[in-house]
């Protein structure tokens, strides 16, 4: 199967929708606009109404009260996971693959809580890496990988959790 480069225009897109999709979950948030962030009531799986803060610097909400269960970062990482590969199919497209909405969210958990995640999760996927790499380009900023091994995704995987060593992530 054959993959094109992303383009800028399709990161740019896949950044600006993560922003928008971190709020966009069933039903609809109530937020209002806070000095500290945006604020609002979230739902969470538990089916519990967590109020929170989203902080636009840290990229995720926290629990003010306590009195809500908050799903771990990792678990909703694993959730995430499972409902993107499932709303994408079998499509060869990276639009397509990029723009699901569980992969915004992933994306929209922040480069502090997403990056260690996603740089566990393709180096378990050992020699059939997801497609990470627009996620990663999103998050970080940079794209190591070479023209000449683009499209080979176990060698731009390999160049990733290099680059990520080289940059002092640690998972």
């Amino acid at each position: 199967m054959h993959f094109e480069a992303p383009t800028r225009e399709t990161i740019d897109a896949v950044a600006s929708a993560a922003i928008w999709t971190s709020f966009a979950s069933e039903p609809t948030p109530m937020l209002s606009y806070d000095p500290r962030g945006i604020q609002g009531e979230i739902p969470v799986h538990s089916g519990k109404i967590v109020n929170c803060v989203y902080r636009m610097t840290v990229g995720h909400c926290y629990d003010q009260t306590r009195t809500s269960l908050i799903v771990s970062d990792a678990a909703r990482f694993q959730q995430y996971i499972q409902s993107w590969r499932i709303e994408r199919g079998a499509t060869s497209s990276i639009p397509e693959m990029v723009m699901c909405r569980s992969h915004l969210l992933i994306i929209a958990m922040g480069p502090r809580i997403a990056l260690p995640l996603i740089f566990t999760q393709m180096e378990s996927e050992g020699d059939e890496p997801d497609m990470w790499f627009v996620a990663l380009q999103v998050l970080t900023h940079a794209d190591p990988v070479t023209d000449e091994i683009r499209g080979d995704f176990k060698a731009m995987a390999d160049r990733w959790l290099q680059w990520a060593l080289d940059n002092g992530y640690a998972w």
